[in-house]
């Protein structure tokens, strides 16, 4: 069941709860000199790990079931909601993820990693920042592929990017949904893994140009993985600068042709994204300009104090109707996320 790839969760709040005296399953446990810790002890009994397992997960979902009716309650997000879930039930959706999505894990996001790769290689932070203030992002990474010799710079978005522990995030409960289609700008290998781990891992991975290929491979795969920037295990891949931008985005380009049809023919479910200032965007705002039959698209966003009756205005005219969110952003992601995840149980 889908529910599994939260199993790794399971386990954190095991081992979190050594602070609750009455869950034995946080402490650990002593054989003569050697320490065990009782989620590992737990492991080995499978009756006992899936009790406790279907125990926690029922306390899990109760509790997003709780919050999720608290946001369904803000703005037009009931409606919305339900209008999402139409497209769910017609398998008409395609999440897509930005570098929010991964920020939980301790990644950074693509403003902290231009700006760790300017301190860790001497570079003038400032100027990057002020280039991100701006929305400049592409001209920051210019500069930084301008100033800083390429094998360097390819080793620290290596670096910067790598990842090790299987931590759950939102996403994964969603890319874990029968789903066939999922995009990403993220260039890290976060979900890769851990829907290897789980047992939902990709047929196929395109990354950069190679999502040329996608419409070949989509008849015979049934879980496929677009990262339309690339992937840093690939340095060819990348779609990071100014020119890299211009190629894949001109008239003929890759990534636009593909994208512009991903756009007309399904609903896509953005997550992580600032939706502020980029090509993708400015793609979809085009697309939506000149075909009236586009589906409608919807983002999980985060609503701010400040501009929130502009930001629907300018979202919903490029064909993305938001659904808000006012928490904490990896908690009431995950809310939002089970209320979509149960429709695919």
């Amino acid at each position: 069941m889908i529910w599994n790839v939260l199993k790794p969760l399971f386990e954190k709040d095991l081992l979190f709860s050594s602070k609750d005296q009455s869950n034995v399953y946080g402490n650990a446990v002593y054989i003569g000199q050697t320490e065990f810790l009782a989620v590992e002890i737990l492991r080995d009994d499978e009756e006992a790990y899936g009790e406790e397992f279907i125990t926690w997960l029922d306390g899990w979902k109760t509790a997003k079931a709780d919050r999720l009716s608290e946001l369904l309650a803000i703005h037009d997000n009931k409606h919305r909601f339900d209008d999402l879930l139409t497209a769910v039930r017609q398998r008409q959706v395609v999440p897509f993820l930005g570098s929010g999505t991964s920020a939980s894990t301790g990644l950074p996001t693509w403003r902290n990693l231009l700006l760790q790769i300017a301190r860790s290689t001497g570079y003038d932070e400032d100027e990057i920042n002020n280039l991100c203030d701006r929305g400049k992002f592409e001209e920051a990474a210019s500069v930084l592929a301008t100033n800083v010799n390429a094998r360097l710079l390819n080793e620290q978005i290596d670096h910067k990017l790598r990842f090790v522990d299987n931590l759950v995030t939102p996403v994964t409960l969603l890319a874990a949904c029968h789903l066939t289609t999922i995009l990403t700008t993220n260039l890290d290998c976060i979900l890769e893994q851990a829907l290897d781990s789980a047992g939902f891992g990709f047929t196929n991975v395109l990354s950069g140009a190679q999502i040329g290929s996608y419409r070949n491979v989509r008849s015979t795969s049934s879980r496929i993985l677009l990262k339309i920037h690339g992937t840093a295990k690939d340095p060819d891949s990348y779609v990071l600068t100014e020119d890299q931008y211009d190629a894949a985005y001109s008239v003929g380009g890759t990534t636009r042709d593909e994208l512009s049809l991903i756009y007309r023919n399904n609903s896509l479910l953005f997550c992580g994204c600032s939706l502020t200032v980029d090509r993708t965007l400015s793609l979809l705002g085009e697309v939506a300009n000149n075909d009236s039959n586009m589906p409608k698209h919807f983002a999980f966003l985060q609503e701010n104090e400040v501009g929130y009756a502009q930001r629907e205005n300018t979202l919903t005219g490029h064909g993305i109707f938001p659904i808000w969110y006012d928490g904490d952003h990896d908690s009431d992601l995950w809310s939002l996320i089970y209320g979509v995840a149960k429709h695919y149980e």
